[in-house]
């Protein structure tokens, strides 16, 4: 097909996935600046206990998760928390 390039398709999905009336949410005021829905020793005890057939659409394997647990636990509580205070999933 001639004229059919990457650069077409991207602009393509960009036209017709592209929301015109989005508009972000409103945080309610209602919301605590500094609230903990979860702790870091709770990601990581998830991550530690992860069984050998967890692997999910990403394909990383349990072994990696649990390896991983120390590292990853802290930043993925932030992350959660982050989402839950601002309604937002990044």
């Amino acid at each position: 097909m001639k004229g059919l390039t990457a650069d077409s398709l991207n602009e393509h999905y960009v036209a017709v996935s592209e929301d015109k009336d989005y508009q972000p949410t409103k945080r309610k005021l209602t919301v605590q600046q500094q609230a903990r829905w979860i702790f870091d020793m709770e990601v990581f005890r998830i991550m530690d206990h992860i069984r050998p057939t967890a692997m999910g659409h990403d394909e990383l394997p349990e072994w990696f998760l649990r390896i991983g647990a120390p590292i990853f636990a802290s930043p993925l509580a932030e992350l959660f928390n982050e989402s839950v205070a601002e309604g937002v999933v990044p």
